[in-house]
């Protein structure tokens, strides 16, 4: 019989999962007939969630309908009737839909029972129309007719008596108008309030009113007045008939109103209140037998469910078990061999299983590594040898370069001292010539100077004399255009005198027309007075419009003083501008004169300006010969301090290839590990201080670090000293961004990006320094010191050269 453990692992992973498979069908089962019984459950109560819901909105109808209803009996014309009988058809028909879908016996008796008191509610609003579509006409056609009927008739009464000066008589029809006036007042609130209690009072100014008018006749101060108050008297009982029927047809309205239809819509109520219980108990009921299949089903579930997880986990711990351990024990074996330990021992060689093929396989692993050991060190062996050869043969090769380099540097370099001394020889001597042109140079241009000074004097006498003709030229025609303006301001200041006096025909006429006004508002004073109480407000407006006559008669005073002020000040103007006339005129003819003699001093002037222009020419000619002798003495002079120059940095290129060629040398001659990353020469260096200083502790820090790498592992101090170099770095950075900002220099942005990207790699490096990973921190060394020495000799260079150049424009600022 085949072994557990010699079974495949695909066979011990299928028999445990095909147990949990067949133990998830069954709760999946268990789980199914406990989702039907749940989505009974579910369905029952949404049907009664349903029709709850269709009761509650049929409650919501009726509630509105009643309130559509009240506000119909209160004011017919804020809703019509034909609105609310459609919302009692809706009404009917949701009753109906609910009918249709209830189920239960009892329930569908309670809502025919509904439905009968929604159809005796539309029986008994219909009359309720009837009876206020009789009250609406009555309204219009009763009181709404014969009250405005019955005003008119009163007031032309009343005007009739006081046009006869009879008082009596019209005080007695203004009562009976006020009368009138109150009882439709109370009619229309009662028809907006339908309050019971102002009929009492309805029927009393009604009372009042027919009082007053059946008294008119005997007051009337003639026979036709008489006979009209007559006529009036069957109009205004036919005033109170209708006034009768109005409130009696409202009093039917409101009977309905808080009757049938009060008790049809209570009825409603009641038994969709009955439906909607006879539903929340049929709910409760559906609920707890849904919970409690749903609780046996939840039971069974929970004990297969446990039942498959004890299954579930023995399975897995035999199989893991199994499967783990020498998987556990292999994995250690291959760790031990990776780590070089090639003497462990390989596990589980004899298993038939995946694992005990996978030990044969790793057997085969370290009798290879074993000889790949044995390999490695013969070409260990054979890699020292050929390293001591390379040695041997750059040292030689470092030898003779030096004897045959050496011995050339050594030439240029007396070649160029005996350069730099002649240069200084033929400087001095350009420099002595300089000196004695510049004396005669001086002496001619101080000559030349004194002619051009008279000169230059001469021309300014001509030129201020021909400044002046032209300004008093300019004088005069100025003062002809002044005559010409001032004859046109005495012109417009004549003008504006007419004016005035014509402003003050104008304010003549204006004073007459308020004299005219005033003594009409006081006429119309007397008239009021006249007529009694019946004139006193004509007689406030006749007082305002002759306050306002006296108002406009003092306006037109001020302004016939203010006419006047202007009129005087306009004659004094206009003899001033007759003055300035004269004035402008004496003016021209002194222009005139000066003019005159003007021209004859600039042709006089002229004529010594061109013979002190031809003895400048002169002596600016010798002077021009002696600046040309100057010029070519300076240029010998400058030739030479250039050729001295050159010859000096000749000299220190010359020592700096010394320098480098016995630095070359010395690399060569030492291990390639030890050469240093950067080299600080004269190619990276900016001229700024600051900045130079950071640029070499940077490179020999960063040299340092290099160093310390060079020998394949990381050392421990490595870290302390990329640390030191990382802060150096960074205040470096502050501080260009610093001079940047402070000479505003327009690259500075990308000159940024630089820094951050220097950086990043710097922040890579720590981290391969962190890991020990030698090989990877010496790659990243490599690219970090070539981004830097890019940025020493490009970026940096240009950055310095515009600091250098700011600060040398402030200083000349």
């Amino acid at each position: 019989m085949v072994k557990f453990a010699d079974l495949k692992i695909a066979t011990k992973i299928s028999l445990g999962f095909g147990t949990l498979i067949a133990l998830i069908f069954v709760v999946s089962g268990t789980a199914y007939y406990n989702g039907l019984t749940f989505d009974k459950v579910m369905n029952e109560s949404t049907r009664v969630f349903d029709n709850g819901a269709r009761v509650q909105q049929l409650a919501v109808a009726a509630s509105e309908l009643e309130g559509h209803q009240e506000l119909f009996v209160v004011d017919s014309t804020a809703i019509g009737a034909d609105h609310l009988f459609e919302h009692i058809r809706q009404l009917r028909g949701d009753v109906v839909a609910l009918r249709d879908v209830t189920r239960d016996p009892g329930r569908r008796a309670l809502v025919e029972q509904a439905l009968a008191a929604v159809d005796a509610y539309q029986g008994a609003f219909e009359k309720l129309v009837a009876l206020e579509t009789d009250r609406t006409n009555e309204t219009d056609n009763g009181i709404g007719r014969i009250g405005p009927e019955l005003r008119l008739a009163l007031v032309d009464l009343m005007t009739r008596s006081e046009q006869m000066r009879a008082f009596e008589p019209a005080a007695a029809a203004g009562g009976a108008i006020e009368a009138l006036m109150v009882s439709r007042m109370d009619v229309m609130r009662y028809l907006r309030s339908a309050d019971p209690a102002l009929v009492t009072s309805m029927r009393e100014t009604m009372k009042r009113f027919m009082t007053r008018a059946t008294s008119l006749p005997d007051l009337m101060p003639s026979i036709e007045l008489r006979d009209r108050a007559k006529i009036l008297l069957p109009q205004a009982e036919a005033y109170q008939t209708s006034f009768d029927r109005v409130v009696d047809l409202r009093e039917q309205v409101r009977a309905i109103a808080d009757g049938a239809l009060a008790a049809q819509a209570k009825a409603f109520s009641d038994k969709l209140t009955a439906v909607r219980d006879s539903q929340n108990a049929n709910l409760d009921a559906t609920l707890a037998t849904g919970r409690a299949d749903i609780g046996r089903g939840e039971a069974l579930m929970f004990g297969f469910t446990l039942f498959a997880l004890a299954i579930g986990v023995a399975a897995a711990f035999a199989i893991g078990r199994g499967i783990s351990g020498p998987v556990r024990r292999m994995t250690g074996a291959m760790g031990d061999l990776s780590r070089g330990k090639l003497e462990t021992e390989v596990p589980a060689r004899g298993r038939k299983d995946e694992i005990g093929e996978m030990a044969e396989a790793v057997q085969v692993f370290k009798d290879n590594a074993m000889r790949v050991k044995e390999l490695e060190r013969q070409s260990e062996e054979q890699k020292r040898q050929a390293e001591a050869d390379r040695r041997a043969a750059m040292n030689q090769l470092a030898d003779a370069f030096q004897s045959s380099v050496g011995g050339v540097i050594e030439r240029v370099a007396a070649a160029v001292a005996e350069l730099q001394a002649a240069s200084g020889q033929m400087a001095q001597t350009a420099a002595e010539t300089s000196a004695q042109a510049t004396t005669v140079a001086a002496a001619a241009e101080e000559a030349s100077a004194n002619v051009q000074t008279v000169a230059s004097a001469t021309e300014e006498l001509a030129a201020s004399i021909s400044e002046i003709g032209k300004q008093v030229a300019h004088s005069a025609t100025v003062a002809e255009q002044a005559n010409q303006h001032a004859d046109l301001a005495g012109d417009a200041i004549r003008s504006l005198a007419d004016n005035a006096n014509r402003i003050g025909e104008v304010i003549d006429m204006i004073t007459d027309i308020a004299s005219q006004t005033n003594l009409l508002a006081l006429n119309a004073t007397i008239e009021a007075a006249r007529a009694g109480d019946m004139g006193k407000g004509f007689a406030v407006v006749a007082g305002e419009v002759k306050i306002l006559a006296n108002q406009t008669a003092k306006a037109t005073e001020e302004i016939a003083g203010q006419i006047a002020a202007v009129q005087s000040g306009t004659t004094a103007v206009v003899r001033a501008v007759e003055n300035i006339n004269s004035v402008i005129g004496d003016l021209g003819q002194i222009a005139s004169a000066v003019a005159s003699a003007v021209q004859q001093q600039t042709a006089a002037t002229a004529e010594i300006a061109r013979n002190v222009e031809q003895a400048a020419a002169g002596t600016h000619e010798v002077t021009a010969n002696i600046q040309s002798v100057e010029a070519a003495a300076q240029e010998t002079g400058a030739a030479a301090a250039q050729i001295n120059a050159s010859a000096t940095e000749l000299s220190r290129q010359a020592e700096f290839l010394r320098t480098e060629v016995t630095r070359f040398l010395e690399q060569v001659r030492h291990d390639d590990a030890e050469h240093d990353l950067m080299v600080w020469n004269r190619e990276i260096e900016t001229g700024v201080p600051q900045i130079d200083d950071d640029h070499r502790r940077l490179v020999e820090l960063m040299n340092r670090t290099h160093a310390q790498m060079a020998q394949g592992q990381v050392p421990v101090d490595a870290a302390a000293v990329l640390n030191a170099f990382a802060e150096l770095m960074e205040s470096h950075f502050v501080r260009e961004e610093e001079l940047m900002n402070a000479s505003t220099f327009p690259h500075a942005a990308a000159h940024q990006r630089m820094h951050r990207a220097m950086l990043d790699q710097l922040a890579d490096l720590r981290r391969m320094v962190d890991r020990k990973d030698a090989a990877a921190a010496r790659e990243i060394m490599k690219h970090l010191a070539a981004y830097l020495r890019n940025h020493m000799s490009e970026a940096d260079l240009a950055m310095a050269a515009h600091v250098k150049r700011r600060g040398r424009m402030a200083r000349v600022a």
